[in-house]
């Protein structure tokens, strides 16, 4: 583990609703992409997070911070951007697109978007900004993992079933962009 990693570990360890952190082996990626869903919706905060140098697993609890960008989307066949969550505090990313919609509470569609069929849910990557300005550090992407992820994730490191937390992992390069 470099000084960069474990720059890194005492930052995210400190952020509040942290309740455990560890790094991720390349046989921890393969086993999190051999349990993807598949189907209607892609996650792909998780897939692009695993390509990075170095990956993080961060379970927490209710008291961490709300996401920095929506964790939801949907999407149409040639990934435009139809909906997505909408996240008290966080600008939306399509004020351009005209008049909202609201789909229940919580996610937003753009009602003069013109979609291509089919469409697909899709959970975008996320920034996580506590790791921005950590010298060495570039490209930081973090995802929330399916729930056969998430069931991995929570065997392999031995986190009890009555330990409430998720998981989100968090994955980072070496060097400057």
């Amino acid at each position: 583990m470099t000084a960069i990693d474990q720059d890194v570990l005492k930052r995210v360890r400190r952020i509040a609703g942290v309740v455990r952190v560890e790094f991720l082996a390349s046989a921890d990626r393969e086993a999190l992409l051999a349990r993807a869903s598949r189907g209607s919706s892609t996650n792909e905060g998780v897939s692009v997070t695993l390509r990075h140098d170095r990956v993080l697993c961060v379970f927490k609890d209710a008291s961490f911070r709300p996401p920095p960008a929506p964790t939801l989307r949907l999407v149409d066949a040639v990934g435009t951007v139809v909906g997505e969550e909408s996240i008290p505090g966080v600008p939306s990313s399509g004020p351009e697109r005209g008049r909202v919609e609201l789909l229940g509470r919580g996610f937003v569609l753009w009602s003069n978007v013109r979609a291509q069929s089919p469409l697909r849910w899709q959970l975008p990557p996320v920034p996580f900004p506590e790791l921005a300005d950590v010298p060495g550090v570039s490209n930081i992407d973090s995802g929330s993992p399916d729930p056969l992820q998430d069931q991995y994730l929570r065997e392999r490191f031995r986190i009890p079933d009555e330990v409430r937390c998720g998981s989100v992992l968090v994955g980072y390069d070496l060097g400057t962009p």
